[in-house]
């Protein structure tokens, strides 16, 4: 099959383009910017491309496609349930930037993905202790991405990248899931988190760096623990 440009004055041919089809049912003069999306098919968009294929999948599996959300739409209020444990450090120093290994459960009946156009990812709180008054003293500086996808009922373990507060003091983290540009999980439900009592020292490093009172400041780190 060959379509002919023709010259409607001279009825000449102009010019002539081969195809691997054995038919044309219609032709139109489109704008060249058309052209990508011409190579790339009929379907719409990547992301509406993708949540079709996985509502499909869905479907065929004799699953509700409609109540196993992901991250294409915002997830339901049903699907912002976890479970989180962790092991954060007891003292820190300020300023400074470590890990927490965290351990997530999917209670809810979304699927959990850190992929566009609503990415899930592990956030966190600070919180100013003083005089047994917690005021917050910030949000994350540092998001952390999901390894893996999570579906209900599954876990991740993975670690949590924090920053911590520029002055000392005691202060509680907390540490939630973020439904990017919707809301936190903490937000729906305070049971959605994982906190943590933490010392944070402005001397910490220079400490550490001196064998004496590294050993000082690990006793130190036991007689907190055990007056808790």
């Amino acid at each position: 099959m060959a379509i002919r440009i023709v010259d409607r004055e001279s009825w000449t041919v102009c010019d002539r383009f081969a195809f691997p089809i054995t038919e044309i049912t219609f032709a139109s003069l489109v704008p060249k910017r058309f052209i990508s999306s011409l190579r790339r098919g009929f379907r719409t968009n990547p992301y509406r491309e993708a949540a079709y294929d996985i509502d499909s999948l869905f479907r065929t599996a004799g699953a509700d496609s409609v109540h196993f959300l992901t991250n294409m739409e915002p997830l339901p209020l049903e699907a912002f349930k976890v479970s989180i444990v962790g092991e954060a450090p007891e003292v820190v120093a300020a300023g400074s930037e470590f890990q927490v290994p965290l351990k997530l459960q999917n209670l809810g009946t979304g699927i959990f993905s850190s992929r566009p156009p609503y990415p899930v990812h592990f956030t966190y709180s600070w919180f100013h202790i003083l005089d047994n008054i917690e005021t917050k003293s910030g949000d994350e500086n540092i998001r952390t991405r999901l390894p893996r996808v999570v579906p209900p009922q599954y876990t991740l373990e993975c670690a949590l990248t924090v920053q911590a507060p520029k002055e000392a003091g005691t202060y509680r983290l907390q540490a939630s899931l973020i439904q990017e540009w919707i809301t936190r999980f903490d937000a729906v439900d305070p049971n959605n988190a994982y906190s943590a009592i933490i010392e944070v020292e402005d001397d910490l490093v220079r400490e550490i760096g001196n064998p004496v009172l590294a050993i000082a400041l690990q006793n130190k780190t036991a007689m907190r623990a055990a007056s808790r």
